[in-house]
């Protein structure tokens, strides 16, 4: 393992639901963020002159999703095709990196409940046999967060595209009966705009308004006001305009959207919710639920060293809203500390490059020829 020392840096993958972020360890920010997307023509006929290829993936779907059966290989943190996400990475690594798999280093993330054996060994095996890849490792994406924020023990809020996941860590393991997950996140709330707005009428049939759009007008325009009752006052006292007029992103149109639709959708966040038959609350009483299961002994570390994370906690007011709220439930019990860090939207990403680049991380890595002779047994060994 010691020639690893001189070698290139390793790649760092974290695997989301909605991009991939990829990149070098040691470096500060991921070199490329790819849609989690792989496509087939609908109609081969129609890609004739257009770089014509059997599938796309990544970007290209982006750029050409009207023509393509469209599908996602990861969907709410589950791999749900692996076939595609090798074609997937594939693009990643050799079109936007420019880069190759074989004889590298490779970091890859994972999410609470997707470190099972059958999940581990169907990656090693892609990056061992497929991509010949020298040595691999699999970072809990909540773990890594926290290093990120240079910890080893607290608790993650990580806000993902398809689920909300509340994570203690206790000096770098997480704690797994104390993980709670809410069936929320940045996809809910896309599909909760977009049924809102499709009746439109601005939106007709010269004009392709889809899930991809609704998405743009959410980050754009969607919020989490710090007080939700009040707020909802303010538009019915008139101090608040009832609706406005948004400028559709990318477009010269405009759309008026009512003020309660930019607000109901991220209101999930920090209301009960049904789903699936199930009751959840906020994720502010998640969080206290979750670090009540945990020792006594290490329940003021953790509320102490609380760590928003994930794409989904970009949203404007998101951070002030869910300090608020957590201080709210928390301080009877303990003064919390939230810490927010402007890089929390890859901070699972940095986590991986940051730990990658220890020179006393060599190590860990599972080489090829160890996976050859022990098998799983040695990741299980290695990644915790």
């Amino acid at each position: 393992m010691d020639s690893f020392s001189d070698e290139e840096p390793a790649l760092v993958l974290d695997l989301g639901s909605f991009t991939i972020k990829s990149g070098f360890s040691g470096d500060d920010t991921p070199k490329c963020f790819t849609p989690t997307l792989f496509g087939i023509p609908k109609d081969p006929g129609q890609m004739i002159g257009m770089d014509q290829k059997d599938y796309y993936a990544g970007n290209d779907v982006r750029a050409k999703q009207h023509l393509l059966n469209v599908s996602e290989p990861i969907r709410q943190g589950v791999i749900v095709d692996f076939d595609m996400l090798e074609k997937l990475l594939e693009d990643v690594i050799s079109n936007d990196l420019k880069y190759t798999f074989e004889g590298q280093k490779i970091l890859l993330t994972e999410q609470p409940g997707q470190n099972t054996k059958e999940v581990r060994d169907k990656l090693a095996q892609m990056m061992f046999e497929t991509y010949k890849a020298e040595a691999v490792y699999f970072g809990n994406q909540q773990v890594l967060s926290l290093y990120a924020n240079a910890k080893s023990t607290g608790t993650v809020i990580d806000v993902g595209h398809g689920k909300t996941h509340i994570v203690p860590i206790y000096e770098g393991f997480a704690i797994p009966h104390s993980i709670i997950s809410l069936p929320i996140g940045g996809e809910t709330l896309t599909k909760a705009l977009y049924d809102s707005l499709k009746g439109k009428p601005q939106i007709d049939h010269t004009f392709t308004f889809d899930l991809e759009m609704s998405r743009t007008i959410k980050e754009a325009y969607c919020h989490n006001p710090l007080d939700f009752d009040n707020y909802l006052k303010q538009i019915s006292d008139g101090l608040i305009p009832t609706e406005r007029n948004y400028k559709l992103p990318g477009t010269h149109r405009e759309i008026s959207i009512k003020s309660e639709s930019l607000i109901f959708p991220p209101e999930r966040y920090f209301s009960p919710i049904s789903h699936n038959g199930k009751e959840f609350d906020g994720l502010h009483r998640l969080l206290t639920e979750s670090i009540l299961k945990c020792d006594s002994d290490i329940r003021l570390q953790l509320f102490r060293n609380i760590v928003l994370s994930g794409g989904g906690s970009m949203l404007e007011g998101f951070k002030e809203r869910a300090k608020k709220e957590i201080n709210a439930v928390c301080s009877s019990i303990v003064g919390p500390e939230i810490f927010s860090p402007a890089d929390r939207k890859f901070s699972a990403w940095l986590g991986g490059s940051i730990l990658s680049n220890i020179t006393s991380f060599k190590q860990l890595w599972v080489t090829k020829e160890q996976w050859a002779q022990l098998g799983s047994a040695i990741i299980y060994r290695n990644c915790f």
